[in-house]
């Protein structure tokens, strides 16, 4: 019974939150995973061994390399990742016909 009770608090709270934000909370979630994973293919493009994962504090890319230059590209690609889907977001934003 306790974890019906539970359960249907969880669902008011929920029911509670506007839809707004849980829409950015998915957007920042997806924004997120997007630039770990320009980390990833960075690394795998390179031939390094990655390390692409989950824990408490988030998403995560271990890497393992040496070469000062080549972690400035890893640790870049992230961000040039983040920048190349805000362009394609607003480009389809501009591009795509607006309805009514």
């Amino acid at each position: 019974m306790l974890k019906i009770t539970k359960n249907k608090r969880i669902n008011n709270v929920i029911a509670k939150v506007p839809l707004e934000i849980i829409y950015v909370v998915i957007s920042l979630v997806i924004a997120i995973y997007v630039h770990e994973s320009g980390h990833f293919l960075a690394a795998k493009n390179y031939g390094l061994e990655a390390k692409f994962g989950l824990d408490k504090d988030g998403f995560y890319v271990e890497t393992f390399s040496q070469d000062s230059q080549l972690n400035a590209v890893i640790n870049h690609s992230g961000p040039i990742f983040n920048l190349i889907i805000s362009f394609l977001g607003l480009a389809s934003i501009l591009i795509l016909p607006k309805t009514d």
